[in-house]
C-alpha cells in the first residue's frame, strides 16, 4: 500500500493508495527479505494487518461510491482482498507455517474475506458515557459480532480470536466509561459462549495498574480456570434454548438468526447455543 502524502483525510499522515504493478513488485522483494528473516524466531506465529476497512475507506468512498450502492459492504470486502491480500502468497512461500490474523473491522465484511484469514480476529467495544448506569452500554453488540465472525469463520473451516475491550487509560478528551468488573466478565465470555476460540484483550498498556489489579486480571482468570473445560468434548445438539428471538426493540434491528451450527434447520427456535462436557 501506499499513502498520498497531499491528502490527510485518513487521519494517518496520507490517503491509503492501491499498489500497482511495479509498487507491487518493489514491495514484494522488501517483504520476502524481511519473512526470510522472520521465519528464524519461533515465537513469530502469524502476522496481521490492523482493520483494513477503515485504512482504504477515503480512497473507495473517493473512488468506487457507486459499486458500494449497488452492493453494499460487499463491494469494499472485495477490493480489500484485492489490493491487500497479494502479500498471501509471499507469506505462504516465505513462511508457511505462520498464520495470517488480521484483525476485521466490520462484521459485514467477515464472510467475504475470509480468503485473508487463517484465524479471524474481531473486536467491538460499545461504551456508555462516563457515570452512565452499569451495562448501559450496547453490550448485546458482543455478542452478536462474535457470532457473526463464528458463522463465517466456519463457513470456510477457520476459527475466531476475540479481542474485547481492556483499557482504562485514554486521551483526557475521551467521552465514554470503561469496564467495570461485571461488564468486563461479559465481554469476555460472551463471545467463548458464541464460538469464539481465543481471548486476546486490546491493550494492557493501556491500563492503569489498579485497574489491571481490581478489574482485568480478576475477569482474566475467570475466563482462564475454564480452559480444560472449553476443550473438552462438544455437545451442541444436546443443549435446547427458548430464548432464540428477539424480545426487546433494541435487539432487533439485527439479524433474527446467526447460523452457528452447519445442517441445523432453520426455525424460530432452532438456534443452538454451545455445550461441552469433559
Amino acid at each position: 500500500m501506499e499513502k498520498s502524502p497531499d491528502d490527510n483525510n485518513s487521519g494517518h499522515g496520507g490517503m491509503f493508495l492501491p499498489l500497482n504493478a511495479e509498487q507491487r513488485k518493489a514491495h514484494a522483494a522488501v517483504l520476502t527479505e524481511a519473512l526470510r528473516k522472520l521465519r528464524q524466531y519461533p515465537n513469530i506465529i502469524g502476522y496481521t494487518m490492523d482493520e483494513p476497512e477503515n485504512l482504504i475507506w477515503t480512497y473507495y468512498k473517493a473512488n468506487y461510491s457507486d459499486d458500494w450502492k449497488k452492493s453494499g459492504d460487499a463491494s469494499i470486502a472485495g477490493k480489500m482482498v484485492e489490493w491487500l491480500n497479494w502479500v498471501k502468497p509471499i507469506i505462504r512461500a516465505e513462511h508457511p507455517e505462520a498464520q495470517l490474523m488480521p484483525i476485521i473491522a466490520w462484521w459485514s465484511t467477515y464472510m467475504d474475506v475470509s480468503d485473508m484469514y487463517d484465524v479471524l480476529v474481531v473486536n467491538q467495544y460499545p461504551a456508555g458515557k462516563k457515570g452512565a448506569p452499569e451495562f448501559s452500554a450496547p453490550w448485546y453488540e458482543v455478542s452478536y459480532d462474535a457470532a457473526m465472525a463464528v458463522a463465517a469463520a466456519r463457513a470456510h473451516g477457520k476459527t475466531v480470536i476475540y479481542m474485547p475491550p481492556m483499557f482504562n487509560l485514554m486521551d483526557a478528551d475521551w467521552p465514554y466509561g470503561f469496564c467495570t468488573l461485571r461488564e468486563q466478565r461479559y465481554v469476555n465470555f460472551a463471545p467463548v459462549t458464541r464460538g469464539a476460540m481465543g481471548i486476546h484483550g486490546w491493550r494492557l498498556n493501556r491500563c492503569s495498574a489498579e485497574y489491571r489489579r481490581e478489574v482485568i486480571y480478576p475477569a482474566m482468570k475467570e475466563l482462564s480456570s475454564l480452559s480444560d473445560f472449553f476443550l473438552g468434548e462438544w455437545l451442541d445438539d444436546q443443549v435446547r434454548s427458548n430464548h432464540d428471538s428477539a424480545s426487546v426493540d433494541y435487539l432487533r434491528k439485527f439479524r433474527t438468526r446467526v447460523r452457528l451450527i452447519a445442517g441445523e434447520e432453520d426455525g424460530e427456535l432452532s438456534q443452538e447455543p454451545t455445550w461441552c462436557r469433559m
